[in-house]
């Protein structure tokens, strides 16, 4: 698995450093930590050659400083690398990890250095949005604890193209029987137009219910021989997206595994604007599989 982990020495960038470290002891993986220098844009006039070089060189040298710090919480992997980019940085995080040919994509929720702010909210969100690759957005919470050893994750699950990259996804991590998974699945609730509940409806909300049971039993079956804790959950909700919320806070989840995109008769449950959902109101990290 190659790995491209987008840092600028906030604390969630440097805790999914370590949290990735924790995750890929015992999973073959090559890591290329990245930052990202935004050049100031100014106008081209004699007062801007006064300042500009002398602060680029600043963020050059914070840059690799911040490089430095994160590599060294890496010590124990082999397979290292570190890259300082210059430009735009939403679209240098993303050509960077092309170039890389990178499988997944981590980067902070929230971010505050001067090297261009790379996890800034709106950058991570892009990110999360317009990357090919699968992006895990890191949240600092006691569920994914860098150095903790107990991982809860709520992956979500409709049997769709998209929710079946999210099993393989989680799978190909060796967790090393830490984690206590949550398999979840949705069964939107049926809206009703009038205050009188026909047996049809009746029926369709039953099936709704039974199929999305179903579904979570056969995904948590899936990921039985990599975790040696996994429970399935049937919600039904309003909300895909809440769904799949409401079932990560009463695990006390801290990562919450989608996929992309979803298409499955459980009322879509992983459809586009349902990961985006999460992504933007979840307090947990959110991985998106692609």
């Amino acid at each position: 698995m190659k790995i491209l982990i987008a840092v600028d020495g906030s604390p969630d960038s440097m805790e999914a450093v370590k949290a990735i470290g924790r995750l890929t002891e015992k999973t073959p993986s090559q890591i290329l930590l990245a930052t990202v220098v935004n050049p100031p844009e100014v106008p081209i006039d004699a007062s801007a050659d006064l300042w500009v070089p002398q602060l680029l060189q600043q963020q050059e040298e914070l840059a690799a400083s911040t490089l430095d710090n994160a590599a060294a919480l890496l010590a124990g992997h082999d397979h290292v690398t570190t890259k300082t980019c210059t430009g735009h940085v939403t679209h240098s995080i993303l050509d960077t990890a092309d170039e890389y040919g990178a499988d997944l994509i981590v980067i902070g929720a929230v971010g505050h250095s001067a090297v261009a702010r790379i996890v800034l909210g709106s950058v991570s969100d892009d990110v999360a949005t317009h990357a090919k690759q699968s992006v895990l957005v890191y949240r600092r919470s006691e569920g994914f604890a860098a150095g903790g050893n107990d991982l809860r994750v709520t992956v979500a699950y409709d049997g769709s193209d998209s929710s079946e990259k999210a099993l393989v996804d989680f799978a190909n991590v060796d967790w090393s029987g830490d984690a206590i998974v949550n398999v979840v699945s949705v069964a939107s609730r049926l809206e009703m137009f009038g205050q009188e509940i026909t047996p049809a409806a009746i029926e369709e909300s039953a099936k709704r219910r039974t199929d999305a049971k179903r579904l979570a039993v056969v995904g948590a079956e899936r990921l039985k021989k990599h975790v040696a804790t996994v429970a399935a959950t049937m919600m039904e909700s309003d909300h895909l997206g809440e769904g799949i919320m409401k079932a990560a806070a009463e695990h006390n989840s801290g990562l919450i595994v989608v996929g992309d995109k979803g298409h499955g008769f459980v009322a879509r449950l992983l459809m586009g604007s349902t990961s985006r959902y999460v992504l933007r109101h979840a307090t947990q990290s959110v991985l998106i599989a692609r």
